[in-house]
């Protein structure tokens, strides 16, 4: 069953190329756990030289590239232990996006999981950033 809910909002300045992120966590029930939120940029559809057999595939196209987190590779705790139903933890961050990266392709993947249960993966929401 479902435990949490997660919304996300951005906001993308095209000319700084400032990335503005906002994450909501709602418990849609009660919950004990070590939880942390980890915010991941990704850009998909990146053309490139590839090795495959037989030679280089010139216009080989990755798919959902890993760009880094926007707070660190374990994320944020949320600091508490227990969660009753409705309770609500909000994250905000704030980045500059390299200027190389496609940003009609850059998605946010945040997801939520339980350090306590071995990092098992409870939500996940995924927000294109324009």
């Amino acid at each position: 069953a479902q435990t949490f809910e997660i919304s996300v909002a951005n906001d993308y300045n095209e000319s700084t190329r400032q990335l503005k992120v906002d994450a909501n966590v709602t418990a849609v029930s009660d919950y004990d756990g070590e939880l942390y939120l980890t915010a991941c940029l990704v850009e998909d559809s990146i053309v490139g030289w590839q090795i495959i057999p037989g030679g280089v595939d010139r216009e080989y196209v990755f798919r959902n590239v890993f760009r880094g987190t926007l707070n660190g590779a374990d994320g944020e705790a949320f600091g508490f232990s227990h969660y009753d139903e409705s309770d609500m933890v909000n994250f905000s961050y704030s980045t500059y996006l390299d200027e190389a990266y496609n940003t009609d392709e850059c998605y946010l993947y945040v997801y939520v999981y339980d350090k306590s249960q071995n990092g098992k993966i409870l939500q996940t929401a995924v927000k294109k950033i324009r």
